[in-house]
């Protein structure tokens, strides 16, 4: 599946300047006296915390999710959408039981019905003018029912002693992924194909459960496939960083592998919990912003136990964080400068 990808897709990391912010605040549980949630308050709430863009997350009902639609037709140029998240779709076409279901599922129909979820979405992206809609496939089932053991293991801190569970999930998960990849396939392939034709990108997006897709070797293989197609990387940091505390894939691995593409998902993270502001948790949030590409966009998805407050720090302090210098072309020997 090799074309030339459009060029709105290259460019659409610089459409809307400054940091997007993910629609996960206003799932918190509101204080007395707040606004009911709704698309109006959503939208008044984002841009008193400074956002300069919005990133529609999994969590809205449907009817939330419509009258945001409503509301940001409207205000589009207050606060225009970034990304949409593709498992959005469940809720758009008031099927709860798609958020379940995986585009790399073994099982045809269920892979089929996880695509549809994310063609809403990509519908969705489109009417609200989004460049990207992100994609995450699914888990290795093989290895499904074993992630609630290991997660145990971690916050007991069980994991630090004995990596031996550790490293026997991975080395099942890896050997069950072949099969899964394949499956996906089929569905990405139509998925591009309807994302192309309503100008939007689709970006994968490193998982935060390690059980499940693409692994870095994974992603460069899709990538390689795809080549040309409106497919690319989404780091989500918080996310990696779980998957390296877990001691179930080295940080550098991900960020390396999914730190390329046109949005970044910025923050901080301590242990089990993520998406905390720069500062407030164990990562070096500055180093990984550095090795971003020069013009990716950034956007903090904020964990929903935090207060407005700290959602606003956290969106300052995501947008502050240092950025890769531009390279500077070396001038040939006997060449001047230009002035």
């Amino acid at each position: 599946m090799t074309r030339p990808i459009k060029e709105q897709a290259i460019s659409a990391a610089v459409v809307h300047p400054g940091c997007g912010l993910g629609t996960s605040f206003a799932l918190r549980r509101r204080a007395p006296g707040e606004r009911p949630l709704h698309g109006g308050a959503l939208v008044d709430e984002a841009l008193s915390c400074g956002a300069a863009a919005l990133v529609v997350c999994e969590g809205l009902p449907g009817e939330v999710i419509a009258d945001l639609q409503t509301a940001l037709s409207r205000r589009r140029d207050e606060l225009p959408v970034l990304a949409v998240a593709g498992g959005v779709g469940a809720a758009l076409l008031d099927r709860p039981a798609l958020s379940r279901a995986s585009v790399c599922s073994l099982d045809r129909d269920e892979a089929r019905a996880a695509a549809e979820g994310f063609g809403a979405a990509v519908q969705l992206a489109q009417e609200l003018g989004a460049p990207y809609v992100v994609l995450s496939l699914g888990a290795v089932e093989s290895v499904r029912g074993r992630w609630d053991g290991i997660r145990r293991h971690f916050l007991r801190g069980e994991l630090i002693d004995d990596l031996t569970p550790a490293e026997q999930l991975m080395e099942a998960r890896d050997g069950g992924a072949g099969r899964h990849l394949t499956a996906c396939r089929r569905q990405i392939e139509g998925l591009l194909a309807m994302a192309e034709r309503r100008g939007v990108t689709l970006l994968l997006k490193n998982p935060r459960r390690a059980i499940e897709m693409p692994s870095p070797l994974e992603l460069s293989a899709l990538l390689e496939e795809m080549r040309g197609a409106p497919l690319l990387p989404l780091l989500d940091l918080p996310a990696a960083h779980l998957t390296s505390a877990m001691r179930l894939r080295p940080l550098r691995d991900t960020v390396v592998a999914f730190g390329s593409g046109p949005l970044g998902y910025l923050g901080d993270a301590c242990g089990a919990v993520g998406a905390l502001a720069p500062g407030h948790g164990e990562v070096d949030v500055a180093a990984v912003a550095r090795h971003l590409p020069t013009g990716a966009r950034r956007a903090f998805i904020p964990w929903g136990g935090l207060r407005l407050d700290e959602v606003s720090d956290g969106l300052r302090g995501v947008e502050a964080l240092p950025r890769r210098l531009p390279e500077v072309k070396k001038e040939g020997p006997g060449s001047e400068a230009p002035r």
